[in-house]
């Protein structure tokens, strides 16, 4: 039987070891002057405002020790459910919640124990943001929808097949890293555009770069390569190389092999020894000689130690005859060798 008792009465009430609803609990409250003994109930669910009201009354006695589990059903927005998880009632908080952007997702205050379904927006996304979600549930954030990914604060580790984190498996996604080196791992699968600010810019350690058309792409922020002068073309006519991006030889070229080295350095190359390495190997044939090289030559050459791939930015010196470390800046390294020639679009 229902209390059609009020607050004027002074009826004890002891609720039971079980889950309750908020909206009981307030209809409960209102009919005795006695506050009701709720520690033992083991969950709270119903709407957030009726489990605010509930938390919030004076006249429901709950747990003190964060022990008590709070379901809030349907959306619920991020104020809400910092408000709800600060009570000293509560402890696993299970809901969704409303907002998808990452401004105010990340000031939430709840920890991976809570679960809490979250879906960003179709938007870019920094990296710092994204961490920071995903510490505050134990769901997996849903990112299926972001766009882009950026580093503004410098995190410089950014991994697409982290746990916690659910981006989407196919769809264009471009990867922005932060000042200095980055260790990027991309999908299986998935159409990633990897953006690199220029020479200075540090070297991208990038995993599961997918190389050929319609694969990865690794692409430069600034023109690294020769301009508007045809001194480059001298190498094109001893080592192959793709032309991307405008179609000719003097914008944005990808030198991947070349006779004299046979496009591998010494093995077990690293980010520490790569130059010299390249240095080494580009110097045992000569295809980089002065006979085909002019000051000031600018491109961009990848060679491989037979592990790993390293993407250079070369500028000849006034002593371009010599080939040396001057001339050598390493821009990234991609684990394993390109299986076939790079393709038109790898590199823009």
């Amino acid at each position: 039987m229902t209390l059609t008792t009020a607050n004027t009465d002074m009826i004890t009430v002891t609720m039971a070891a079980a889950s309750t609803t908020a909206a009981n609990l307030n209809t409960i409250d209102a009919a005795t002057g006695v506050a009701v003994g709720a520690t033992a109930i083991t969950e709270l669910t119903g709407a957030a405002a009726d489990v605010k009201t509930a938390l919030g009354s004076a006249g429901i006695t709950t747990v003190v020790d964060s022990s008590l589990a709070v379901g809030l059903t349907g959306s619920t927005s991020v104020a809400d459910i910092i408000l709800v998880q600060a009570d000293s009632a509560t402890g696993v908080i299970t809901t969704a919640a409303t907002e998808t952007d990452a401004a105010t997702l990340v000031t939430l205050t709840t920890a991976n124990t809570d679960m809490i379904t979250v879906t960003m927006a179709a938007a870019s996304t920094d990296i710092a943001d994204l961490n920071t979600i995903n510490l505050a549930t134990g769901v997996a954030v849903d990112a299926t929808a972001v766009t882009a990914i950026t580093d503004t604060t410098n995190v410089n580790t950014i991994d697409l097949t982290a746990a916690g984190i659910t981006y989407h498996a196919t769809n264009a996604l471009t990867i922005t890293g932060g000042a200095g080196d980055d260790n990027i791992t991309l999908r299986a699968g998935g159409a990633d555009t990897v953006v690199h600010a220029g020479a200075a810019d540090g070297v991208d350690t990038i995993t599961d770069f997918a190389f050929g058309v319609g694969a990865d792409l690794f692409d430069f922020t600034t023109n690294l390569l020769n301009g508007g002068t045809a001194a480059t073309s001298t190498l094109v006519a001893v080592a192959p190389m793709v032309v991307v991006n405008d179609g000719t030889a003097s914008a944005n070229d990808v030198i991947y092999t070349f006779s004299g080295a046979g496009d591998v350095m010494a093995g077990g190359s690293s980010a520490a020894t790569a130059v010299a390495n390249a240095v080494t190997a580009l110097t045992s044939g000569t295809d980089f000689s002065s006979a085909n090289i002019a000051q000031s030559d600018s491109l961009l050459l990848m060679l491989n130690d037979g592990t790993n791939s390293f993407l250079f930015h070369y500028v000849a010196d006034a002593t371009f005859g010599t080939t040396s470390a001057a001339d050598l800046t390493l821009i990234g390294i991609f684990n394993g060798v390109q299986t076939a020639a790079i393709a038109t679009g790898d590199i823009i």
